[in-house]
C-alpha cells in the first residue's frame, strides 16, 4: 500500500522513513542512537506520516525531475568535517592545510548563527591560507535547528570576507555530501560557492524567515516605550506553565509607528 500511496504521490526524491514519520533524506539526521524515533528533520517539516492512513503531504515534495534518473559516482572524498570546540589549538588547522595533501573541501561547524574565535592566534590566516591554496570551506551550524548566518556576527562577516562558503540550514551531512558532489563534478571557486548556497535538491532553504535581521536593515520607527505603573494598577503575579504561557501585560510593551 505504501508503494501505491508513493507512485500516487510522485514521491521522486530519497527520503528516510523511521517511526512512522517521512522526512526528505537530505534533510534529515540522527538524533537518538538507542529510540525508536531515530532521525528527525529539524528544519523541513515531515513529507508524510504512516499510521492507519498513510498521509504525504504533496505541496512539500519536489516536483518530479524531467531528466532520466542517473547515478553519479565520481565523487571527491577528500573532504572532512571540523567541529570547533572552545579552547582548541590552531596548530590543529595549520597541520590541516600545511602539506601538499591537504583536503579539497572542509564542512566547518560554527557556533550559533556563525562566530568564531578569529581574535588573536592563527584561526582566520590558516583559513584564508587553506582557501588560497584551493580549499572550499563551508561553514555550517552546530546547533540541531536554525540557519547559519555570518552577517548576524562580525566574526563570521570576516569568514565571509576570507571566502567562506554559507551553508544556511543545511545538515553537515548534507553539507558534506553536496560538497563532495559539486567538487567531484568540477566546480571551483565563485560558481561552487553559488551552487553550494543554492536550493539543488531541497537541501537548503532560500533565505529562512528566521534569519536574524542585521542592524542596518531594523525598523527606523522601532522603539521601545518604558512604563511605571503605580502600586494601585500593577497586575497580579502569573503562574506560568512549563512553556512559559501567561500573561505579559503591565510591565511595558513595545510600540511600532
Amino acid at each position: 500500500r505504501l508503494y501505491c500511496n508513493v507512485q500516487y504521490s510522485q514521491l521522486t526524491e530519497v527520503c528516510i522513513l523511521f517511526a512512522s514519520v517521512l522526512m526528505r533524506g537530505n534533510r534529515a539526521t540522527k538524533s537518538d542512537c538507542w529510540a525508536f524515533k531515530a532521525f528527525e528533520s529539524p528544519n523541513y517539516p515531515p513529507l508524510g506520516r504512516v499510521g492507519v492512513e498513510i498521509r504525504i503531504d504533496e505541496s512539500l515534495l519536489l516536483a518530479p525531475s524531467k531528466r532520466a534518473f542517473r547515478v553519479f559516482t565520481g565523487l571527491c572524498t577528500n573532504v572532512i568535517c571540523f567541529r570547533l570546540t572552545p579552547g582548541f589549538d590552531d596548530a590543529a588547522l595549520v597541520r590541516l592545510f600545511e602539506t601538499d595533501m591537504h583536503p579539497f573541501g572542509v564542512v566547518l561547524q560554527l557556533y550559533g548563527t556563525g562566530n568564531a574565535p578569529v581574535r588573536g592566534g592563527k584561526f582566520l590566516s590558516v583559513l584564508q591560507q587553506g582557501i588560497d591554496r584551493g580549499c572550499a570551506v563551508v561553514a555550517v551550524s552546530q546547533c540541531y535547528k536554525g540557519a547559519l548566518n555570518l552577517q548576524a556576527y562580525a566574526n563570521g562577516a570576516k569568514l565571509l570576507q576570507a571566502g567562506v562558503i554559507n551553508g544556511g540550514d543545511m545538515t553537515p551531512e548534507a553539507a558534506a555530501t553536496k560538497l563532495a558532489y559539486l567538487l567531484g563534478k568540477g566546480y571551483r571557486g565563485p560558481r561552487l560557492r553559488r551552487l553550494m548556497e543554492t536550493d539543488l535538491r531541497g537541501e537548503v532553504t532560500d533565505n529562512p524567515d528566521y534569519l536574524p535581521i542585521p542592524a542596518d536593515r531594523m525598523p527606523p520607527t522601532l522603539h521601545v516605550v518604558h512604563t511605571a505603573p503605580t502600586p494601585a494598577t500593577h497586575p497580579p503575579a502569573v503562574d506560568r506553565d512549563s512553556e512559559g504561557n501567561g500573561d505579559t501585560s503591565g510591565d511595558g510593551g513595545v510600540k511600532a509607528k
